[in-house]
C-alpha cells in the first residue's frame, strides 16, 4: 500500500488514467485530489506535511508514514507500538525502521509482559531449501527496557517452525538492551528440504525506541549464527529439585 510520500506519483498516475477516459486535468489540480483523498486541506498542507517527514526531527520522527511493499507489522499487544518508517536520527537522508511504545500518548496503555512488535516480512523458502541463509541489519536503540533484536524463522507446509534464532539466547552478537548506537546483527540459518515460508525482520520486546536500517538477505557459507548459543556443559537437576 502507498503511503501519502508516493503522492506525486499517485497525481501523476491519476491524470493518466482521467486521460484515458477522455477527462483532461492538469497535474497541479490531480495534486489537490489526492491531497483530499488523504485528508488534507489542499496540496500545500499535504507538501508541508512531506516535508516534515523527510527532515527527521525529535519533534517528527513518530509520524507515521508507512511501510514499505512487501513489510508489515507484527507481534503481540501491537496496539501499544507505532511501526513506521523514519529518518534516522543522525542521517536525514536515511531511511530506516522505527518502531517504539505508546505509552506516553494521551489514552494508550502500556505495553504488558511480553509484549512486542515487529516489522516483518514472509517469503517462499521455495529457491532457499537446502542454501544457507544471511539476514542482516544495522540496529539503534534508545531507554529500551526489554530487547531489540532482528530475527528469522523457517515454517513447514502445515505452519510448524522447523527453524529458528532471534539473537536473544547469543552469547555474542545478541539482542540490544539501553541505549545503543548502529550496531550490526545478523542471523545464518539453514533452510531445511520441507521448509516452505521464510519469516524475518526485527522487533521491539518492551518499551523504548528501536530503529532498523541497512537490512541485508543473501545465500552464505557462514557458520550458523544457532552456534553460538550458549549451552550447558552438563546435564541439569535430574534429580527434579526444585531451588
Amino acid at each position: 500500500m502507498r503511503s501519502f510520500l508516493d503522492a506525486k506519483a499517485m497525481a501523476k498516475t491519476l491524470r493518466l488514467e482521467l486521460k484515458n477516459h477522455k477527462i483532461d486535468l492538469g497535474h497541479s489540480e490531480c495534486l489537490e485530489v489526492v491531497a483530499k483523498q488523504f485528508g488534507f486541506r489542499d496540496w500545500n498542507t499535504m507538501a508541508r506535511a512531506l516535508q516534515e517527514q523527510h527532515e527527521f526531527t525529535p519533534e517528527n520522527r513518530d509520524k507515521v508514514c508507512g511501510l514499505p511493499e512487501g513489510w508489515f507489522q507484527s507481534g503481540q499487544g501491537t496496539d501499544a507500538y507505532l511501526a513506521t518508517m523514519a529518518r534516522a536520527p543522525d542521517d536525514p537522508t536515511m531511511p530506516c525502521f522505527f518502531i517504539r511504545n505508546r505509552e506516553n500518548e494521551p489514552g494508550a496503555r502500556e505495553p504488558d509482559p511480553g509484549d512486542f512488535c515487529t516489522i516483518m516480512q514472509v517469503i517462499s523458502a521455495e529457491e532457499y531449501r537446502g542454501k544457507r541463509v544471511a539476514f542482516g541489519a544495522h540496529l539503534k536503540c534508545e531507554n529500551v527496557r526489554g530487547s531489540v533484536t532482528i530475527w528469522m524463522r523457517v515454517d513447514d507446509i502445515n505452519g510448524q517452525m522447523v527453524a529458528f534464532d532471534n539473537r536473544e539466547k547469543a552469547v555474542t552478537g545478541g539482542a540490544l538492551k539501553g541505549t545503543n548506537d548502529w550496531t550490526p546483527r545478523q542471523i545464518i540459518l539453514d533452510i531445511p528440504e520441507k521448509g516452505e515460508t521464510i519469516h524475518f525482520g526485527f522487533y521491539l520486546n518492551g518499551r523504548g525506541h528501536a530503529w532498523a536500517r541497512a537490512l541485508d538477505f543473501n545465500l552464505t557459507d557462514d557458520i550458523p549464527s544457532s552456534a553460538g548459543i550458549a549451552r550447558p556443559k552438563k546435564p541439569q537437576n535430574l534429580d527434579l529439585r526444585v531451588a
